[in-house]
């Protein structure tokens, strides 16, 4: 496992990049319109007619509106992205725990039971179980899963219960292989032992 981790197969998510507060204030300040209105604000002035500039505290004020709100709305994603961080039950040693799933390695041995999401493409290794793949296929049928099967990540555990060997993580998800349309991408895999069997 230690190994695994060393070697950068852990699954850590592949999460669009969030935007930050300059680029926020950078988006909003820096508009066409809000360049309009400061080419006749300047205008106005080299006229000397500043009764016309009235103008000008309503752009102010409603670009700043829009500053905060998308501040507040970023705060609030990110504070939802932490509380609904997914968790694993995962065999290590002989010992069932519970480990978030950014932790998970390769050749890791997941517990999936009915209601849980797959965190990883896996292999089913003991135990079975019906998962739907709607999200990632469009089939609403759901399809049971027997050991030498493959579990996709995204894919829904609908019932029973298995023992899975995590196949792919991180950056070797299938599906964000397919997202993303990488070509030439090499698969590499460690080889290790299953911790099944020793």
């Amino acid at each position: 496992m230690e190994q695994h981790r060393e070697d950068g197969w852990r699954n850590v998510s592949v999460a669009p990049p969030a935007q930050t507060t300059k680029e926020i204030i950078r988006e909003n300040v820096c508009t066409y319109f809000n360049l309009i209105f400061l080419v006749l604000a300047i205008l106005l002035c080299l006229v000397g007619s500043f009764r016309d500039l009235t103008f000008l505290p309503v752009i102010i004020f409603n670009t700043l509106i829009g500053i905060v709100q998308e501040i507040r709305a970023k705060n609030v994603l990110e504070k939802l992205n932490m509380l609904n961080a997914p968790h694993a039950s995962v065999v290590r040693d002989g010992k069932k725990s519970l480990v978030d799933s950014e932790e998970l390695v390769l050749d890791d041995i997941v517990i999936f039971k009915a209601g849980n999401q797959i965190c990883a493409d896996a292999i089913v290794v003991s135990g079975e179980v019906r998962v739907n793949e709607s999200l990632l296929t469009g089939e609403s049928d759901e399809i049971t899963k027997a050991p030498g099967a493959e579990l996709m990540s995204g894919s829904f555990v609908v019932a029973g219960e298995c023992h899975a060997r995590l196949d792919k993580v991180g950056v070797g998800f299938l599906h964000f292989q397919a997202d993303i349309g990488s070509e030439g991408y090499e698969e590499r895999r460690a080889v290790g032992n299953d911790p099944l069997t020793g």
